[in-house]
Parts: C-alpha cells; structure tokens; sequence
C-alpha cells in the first residue's frame, strides 16, 4: 500500500475501503516481494522466491495485468447479473 492510501485508512480509521486496487501497481508488488521469506515453500503456482527472482521485473509485470485485468472481468461479470 502507497503512502497516500495508508494516510487515508488512518484518517478514517472506521471506513471501509472497497476500491483499493488502484494502489496494486509493479511498485507495490514489488515492495510486497521484498518482503517475503527467502526460505519459504513454493506458492500454489509451484514457484519458489529464488525462481520467481530470476525473472522478477518480467513476472511483476505480469502479475500486475493479470491482477487487474481479473478484477475488471469481476465487475463485469458482476454488472451483467
């Protein structure tokens, strides 16, 4: 999360953020993979940290569209009900 949305939730600590993906950018996901454990067991996609790394950037990206590009199928799918 950027700073802007964390100076947001802490302002109105009681509301309820319903449109955060914006926030979910390479940057953000990259600051979240910095974070995790280097000894971890694979993720459910089969990837280990030391493999994902070895084509970071490339895969961020990747991850990034797909992110987004799920969510707007959501609204989408959601809005045609």
């Amino acid at each position: 999360m950027n700073a802007a949305a964390r100076a947001a939730a802490r302002a109105a600590a009681r509301t309820r953020f319903t449109a955060l993906l914006h926030h979910v950018d390479v940057a953000a996901l990259e600051r979240a993979f910095r974070r995790e454990k280097r000894q971890a067991s694979a993720g459910v996609d089969g990837f280990t940290v030391a493999e994902y790394e070895q084509n970071r950037e490339a895969n961020l990206q990747d991850l990034c569209v797909r992110v987004h590009f799920r969510a707007a199928v959501s609204v989408i799918k959601a809005s045609s009900i």
